[in-house]
């Protein structure tokens, strides 16, 4: 995988100077009635989405998505210190998967003000059956129009119709079955046999490998006198559950550290080259779920307490929707 790239693209940098802004996703449906109704975007494991009334189901009412995106001073972007040339036309638009639908597609705006500040509304109207399991959303600037001529500078700027030229925000994983992110764990019986171990499938690529059963699995034992289990809806052994946890996603991110090529550790701390619910965008995920305490990569033991703490605010209804 590469992320090499022989023209200028987007950066934070770029970001702050152009004054870009986004205004959070909004979702809804159209009930059997006709009535729209709005969908409450909860984070968890990973985002999920809410249904006051408790009826909705993406593959049968469909999804409704808006959002806007607003960037100050666009022309910031252009010319020999920006990313297209001066004259190009740069527009936004939403970059959208369903992985387990193997679909994606490009969402363009609806509507659209260019001067003197570049603000785009997208509406968009998956209808029934278009979308299961998940979906990615990822925000990004592009070439609209090429400019008919370069000025000095600008020759090596990207001029290339349809060209993408970098992310505004991060991805937004929406999960809408509760399958594809959750831990795969399995029972097993055995007596006299271990309370648990992890079986791991051979991996061609945590980056691209999907965080399900087909690459790994957490068993227990069902026959252990100390497997936690719902006892009258409670959960017996909770505590020794978080541990299991804990240690299960360690062996996960050591796994990943040890794999055969070094830049997959390198592209899941930084977010990148990553395909959807994959071993490594899952870690990614979950590594920043610990609120004011930023994961610590730095050693074995720095990334065992930074799993820890965001077990135990799982655990404690800080950091899920379980």
């Amino acid at each position: 995988m590469s992320n090499i790239h022989f023209f200028p693209r987007l950066n934070e940098v770029l970001l702050e100077t152009c004054g870009c802004k986004t205004i959070d996703y909004s979702f809804s449906y159209i009930a059997p009635g006709g009535t729209e109704c709005q969908l409450k975007l909860n984070a968890g494991r990973p985002f999920r989405l809410c249904d006051a009334a408790d009826t909705w189901q993406v593959r049968k009412d469909g999804l409704i998505l808006e959002k806007t995106l607003i960037i100050e001073y666009p022309d910031t972007l252009k010319g020999p210190s920006g990313i297209i040339p001066k004259n190009a036309r740069l527009l936004p638009c939403l970059l959208w998967s369903c992985p387990k639908l193997s679909t994606a597609g490009v969402i363009k705006h609806s509507e659209l003000i260019e001067k003197p500040r570049l603000a785009a509304k997208f509406y968009h109207v998956f209808e029934p059956g278009s979308l299961d399991g998940s979906i990615q959303l990822k925000p990004v600037l592009y070439v609209g129009e090429p400019s008919s001529r370069l000025e000095e500078g600008e020759e090596f700027l990207m001029n290339e119709a349809g060209v993408l030229l970098g992310d505004i925000e991060q991805d937004l994983l929406v999960d809408f079955t509760g399958e594809s992110m959750d831990f795969p764990i399995e029972e097993f019986s055995e007596d006299g046999g271990p309370l648990w171990f992890m079986h791991f499938e051979e991996w061609d690529d945590p980056r691209d490998d999907p965080f399900t059963s087909s690459s790994f699995v957490l068993l227990i034992n069902a026959k252990h006198p100390d497997c936690p289990r719902k006892v009258s809806g409670q959960m017996q052994n909770e505590a020794l559950l978080m541990e299991i946890l804990c240690e299960a996603y360690f062996l996960l991110y050591e796994k990943v550290k040890s794999f055969d090529d070094d830049s997959a550790w390198d592209d899941m701390m930084s977010d990148s080259n990553l395909s959807p619910d994959s071993i490594c965008s899952v870690l990614h995920w979950f590594s920043q779920r610990g609120g004011d305490d930023p994961f610590n990569w730095s050693t074995p033991e720095s990334r065992m307490l930074s799993i820890k703490r965001i077990v135990d605010q799982s655990f404690s209804g800080g950091g899920t929707d379980e």
